[in-house]
């Protein structure tokens, strides 16, 4: 054996044992695993310390001397912790409205590291996020409403948003591409009079809460917004039922391809909503629910929702959990649903007797 390979990157051996892993650094410390708490778990807003747990499925690897912790706060540099203890560091100080990361290193006699993945755990801001159609605040309260836009920008995993009774626009400019885009984890619930400190106050009913792409021309359609709700995750990060909207009506998108809700990699919770008077030239007026995605439709009223093609489409490769509770499909100029690569479909919600009507549903083509 040449002598320059019998010595890794660092000078070390490579010859350990009688064993060969031919990697840039031989014998290297493995990555601890993270325990606790799961990645992606969720605190109450007054928990202000959260213990991390670290280690090993089987015993601890014979080179590993220490550990390092690393963490970081919301959007705070990262904080080093050398040496932290054998197996858990107790994080303290911690704040509502919280994200926080990390990851811990094993480390060896010559400093190596090696990191495990990195986990995350947030803690929830302890109230909802109160908006109004003219709110300039920071939506701490009714009193000090925020504007839709801002609050979901500001939205964290964990927060509810309460929008009051009024309409919304995506912007107040005439881009046509801007409309209103869901995160995960993030609840929004509109219905609201304003002043209601409890969910079950709300009258989604009689407090009309309009999400409109009407931007331009209130007496023209062709310059709305191309697409008014958009939820998309990744393949890898979906969204997922506990992102839920709830309590609104949906209408004026003018497009090309959907222009109600658009969704990819989305399997969210739509209820108590009115999806109207939305047109497309193809791919559904009213709603597309793309790859990747089983949304649930739970009393969602579709009227008058026009397209070239389909008047509102739902398209997904496979046969998902598509749910409709007292739907109603009315078809005008196109198809008022259809189905399309999905039947048969599903109808299924424990404990509720389910009415449905769909006017047409067009078959697999």
């Amino acid at each position: 054996m040449p002598e320059w390979l019998t010595t890794d990157y660092s000078g070390r051996e490579r010859i350990q044992g009688g064993i060969v892993d031919i990697g840039v650094f031989e014998g290297v410390v493995l990555s601890p695993e993270l325990f606790s708490p799961a990645n992606d778990a969720g605190f109450e807003a007054d928990q202000n310390s959260v213990v991390l747990e670290w280690g090993w499925s089987g015993t601890q690897p014979d080179g590993v001397e220490s550990y390092t912790l690393e963490y970081r706060i919301n959007e705070d540099d990262p904080v080093s912790v050398e040496d932290p203890g054998s197996f858990s560091y107790t994080l303290t100080g911690l704040n509502p409205n919280s994200v926080v990361q990390w990851r811990v290193a094993g480390v060896d006699a010559s400093g190596n590291q090696s990191w495990s993945q990195t986990f995350y755990f947030w803690i929830s801001r302890g109230h909802p996020l109160y908006v109004t159609p003219n709110g300039t605040g920071n939506g701490s309260s009714w009193n000090d409403a925020m504007n839709l836009q801002s609050a979901l920008d500001e939205a964290r995993r964990g927060d509810a948003i309460w929008v009051a009774a009024g309409t919304y626009y995506p912007t107040n400019t005439s881009e046509r591409y801007s409309r209103f885009k869901l995160k995960e984890q993030v609840k929004l619930f509109g219905g609201f009079a304003g002043g209601e400190s409890t969910l079950a106050e709300r009258n989604w009913s009689l407090n009309e809460t309009i999400l409109s792409g009407n931007i331009g021309d209130k007496e023209s359609k062709t310059d709305n917004s191309e697409l008014v709700v958009e939820a998309i995750g990744t393949s890898a990060n979906p969204l997922t039922e506990e992102t839920v909207l709830d309590g609104f009506i949906i209408e004026d998108g003018y497009g090309n391809q959907t222009s109600g809700i658009f969704m990819e990699d989305a399997s969210i919770i739509v209820r108590n909503v009115w999806i109207r008077d939305n047109y497309s030239s193809t791919a559904g007026g009213a709603v597309r629910s793309s790859y990747g995605s089983n949304p649930k439709f739970g009393n969602v009223l579709f009227t008058n929702n026009i397209s070239m093609d389909n008047g509102g489409r739902f398209i997904y490769p496979e046969l998902p959990n598509f749910i409709i509770v007292h739907g109603l499909g009315i078809m005008h100029d196109g198809r008022g649903l259809l189905l399309w690569e999905m039947l048969p479909l599903l109808i299924q919600f424990p404990g509720i007797i389910i009415r449905v009507l769909i006017v047409m549903i067009s078959p697999i083509r």
